[in-house]
C-alpha cells in the first residue's frame, strides 16, 4: 500500500518526463545552459541569505525559529503582494531600495525560508562534549576541527536543500521581475502553448536535484536525531539576533499589507469579493487534510519499518517531488488525464486534489517519520504485546502520535490554502482559489485592494499557524 501511494506521488514526475519535447532546442543551446546558470546564481545567493539566517536562528530556544517558518506556510502569492507593497517603488521604502533589484530580490526570497534552513540546521551543531574537550585538552586549531569542520557537512546539505527549493520557486522571482527557469516554464505553457518544451527545461534540474537528495540521503541527514537543541547552548545564543530576523522576515510584509490597506469600507467590499476563492480553497482544504494525512501515516510507518529492516523503499524518493517546480508537476498530471479513457467524466476538482495529495504527501510522511523515530522502541513492543491492530491504535498509537497527528493536519491544511502553482494549471473555470486571486491582483489591481485580500487570507490561516506556533515550541522543548 505504501509504495503505491509512493508511485502515485512519482506519478506526475514521470509523466512530465516522458512528455518533454524539444531537447536541442534547449541544449544544444546557449539560452538554456544560460537560464540555468541564472537560476542557480540567483537561488545560491537567496540560499545563502537563508542559510546565514538560519544559523543564527537554530540555537535559539523558544518561538522564533518557528515565527520564521510563518512566510513558508503562507501562500507565495500573498509574500510577494506583501513584500512589493513595503519595497515596491511606489512602497513607503522604495526610495531607498526596491524589491525589483536583483540583490534584493533575492535576499527577501532566501529570507522566506529562513525558517527552513534554521530547522535544517537545529541540532547541528558543535557539540557541547567537544567545547569542553577543547578547554580541559590542547587542540590545535581548534577553532577549525570543532568548529567549522565540525558544521561544513550540516551547513552544506542546508545550503543545497534550501537552494534548490528556491530555484524551483516560481511565483516570487515572477514577482520581482527574476526570470528564472522555473518562470520560463510557465511562460512556455501559458504564452506560448509549448508543454513538451516547458517539461524538457526542467530536465536538468530533476537531475541535480536527484543528485543531490541522493547525497542527502547517503550520507545520513534523513537520520540526523530529533530536533533539540540543549538548554546551555540556547542561552549562549541571543535572543535579539532571533527577534531581529523575526521582524524583518515576517513582520516587515505584514507591516506592509496593513499600510497598504484602504479605507474599511473598501476593505470590506474587497474580502466580500474574495468569498468563493476563499469558500474553495476552505473546501479544497477541508476535503485534501484528511487524506493526506492517512496517506502520510501508511507512508511513514512503512518507511520506518524499512529502515529498521534496512530495506530499499520509494518513500525518500517522493521528496523530490519538493524541489522541482509546481508547474512541472502540473503538467505532468495533465498529462496523466490524457491517459484517462473518459476524460469528461472526472470533475476537474478531482485531479487538482489528486494533485495536492501527491504534492503534499512527502511532507505529511516526513514530519510523521520523523516522530515515529522517536517512538521505535514503544511501538515495538506494543506490536509484540497487543495482537489487535485496533487495539494497538486505540491504545497506544493513538495516545502516543495525536499531537503530531493535529500538527501534520493543521500543517497539512496551511499549505493547501497556500498552494498556488498547482492550482494555477489544475483549477478548472468558475473554481480558482484564493491564492492564484492575489497572485492576478498584484499585477491588475491596485495595492489596496491586493492589500484587503491578502488581510483576508491572513485572517483565515493565521489562527492555525498560531496554534501551530504555541504547539511547537512545547513539543521541541
Amino acid at each position: 500500500m505504501s509504495e503505491a501511494l509512493c508511485a502515485i506521488a512519482l506519478l506526475p514526475l514521470l509523466a512530465a518526463i516522458l512528455s518533454a519535447g524539444g531537447l536541442g532546442e534547449w541544449w544544444w543551446q546557449s539560452r538554456g545552459w544560460v537560464l540555468l546558470l541564472e537560476t542557480l546564481a540567483f537561488a545560491g545567493v537567496a540560499g545563502l541569505t537563508a542559510l546565514l539566517a538560519g544559523a543564527a536562528l537554530a540555537g535559539t530556544r523558544g518561538p522564533w525559529l518557528f515565527l520564521a517558518c510563518i512566510p513558508l506556510v503562507l501562500p507565495a502569492s500573498l509574500v510577494g503582494s506583501a513584500w512589493a507593497l513595503l519595497l515596491g517603488r511606489a512602497g513607503p521604502l522604495g526610495d531607498w531600495f526596491s524589491v525589483f533589484d536583483w540583490p534584493v530580490a533575492a535576499a527577501v526570497v532566501g529570507l522566506r525560508y529562513a525558517g527552513l534552513a534554521g530547522l535544517l540546521l537545529l541540532g547541528q551543531n558543535a557539540s557541547e562534549g567537544g567545547r569542553l574537550a577543547s578547554r580541559v585538552f590542547v587542540v590545535r586549531h581548534a577553532w577549525w576541527h570543532l568548529g567549522v569542520r565540525a558544521r561544513l557537512k550540516p551547513w552544506a546539505i542546508a545550503w543545497a536543500v534550501v537552494t534548490l527549493w528556491i530555484a524551483a520557486e516560481p511565483i516570487l522571482p515572477s514577482m520581482f521581475l527574476v526570470h528564472t527557469y522555473a518562470t520560463q516554464m510557465l511562460v512556455q505553457y501559458n504564452a506560448l502553448l509549448d508543454p513538451a518544451g516547458a517539461a524538457a527545461l526542467a530536465l536538468p534540474m530533476i537531475l541535480i536535484g536527484g543528485v543531490v537528495l541522493a547525497f542527502v540521503v547517503r550520507s545520513g541527514a534523513a537520520t540526523v536525531k530529533y530536533w533539540r537543541t540543549s538548554k546551555r547552548e540556547a542561552r549562549a545564543r541571543s535572543r535579539a539576533v532571533g527577534v531581529a530576523l523575526c521582524l524583518v522576515a515576517t513582520g516587515l510584509p505584514l507591516t506592509g499589507v496593513f499600510l497598504a490597506l484602504p479605507a474599511w469600507p473598501t476593505v470590506v467590499a474587497s474580502m466580500q469579493g474574495t468569498t468563493p476563492e476563499l469558500f474553495n480553497s476552505v473546501f479544497l482544504a477541508v476535503l485534501v487534510t484528511p487524506i493526506c494525512v492517512a496517506s502520510g501515516w501508511c507512508v511513514a510507518s512503512a518507511w520506518s519499518r524499512r529502515a529498521r529492516e534496512r530495506t530499499t523503499t520509494l518513500a525518500p524518493w517522493t521528496l523530490l517531488t519538493l524541489v522541482v517546480p509546481g508547474p512541472l508537476l502540473a503538467l505532468g498530471w495533465l498529462q496523466a488525464q490524457a491517459w484517462w479513457p473518459d476524460r469528461a467524466a472526472v470533475d476537474g476538482t478531482f485531479w487538482l486534489a489528486l494533485a495536492v495529495v501527491a504534492r503534499l504527501l512527502p511532507v505529511a510522511a516526513l514530519v510523521l517519520w520523523l516522530d515515529l523515530r522517536r517512538h521505535d522502541a514503544g511501538d515495538d513492543a506494543a506490536r509484540l504485546m497487543v495482537s489487535s491492530t485496533a487495539a494497538r491504535w486505540r491504545r497506544v498509537t493513538w495516545p502516543t502520535h495525536r499531537r503530531v497527528l493535529a500538527c501534520t493536519a493543521a500543517l497539512c491544511f496551511v499549505l493547501v490554502i497556500a498552494e498556488l502553482e498547482l492550482s494555477l494549471l489544475l483549477a478548472p473555470p468558475g473554481r480558482s482559489t484564493v491564492s492564484v486571486r492575489l497572485y492576478t491582483l498584484i499585477h491588475t489591481a491596485p495595492d489596496g485592494q491586493v492589500a484587503a485580500a491578502a488581510l483576508a487570507v491572513l485572517l483565515l490561516v493565521l489562527p492555525v499557524v498560531a496554534w501551530l506556533l504555541v504547539w511547537l515550541p512545547r513539543r521541541e522543548a
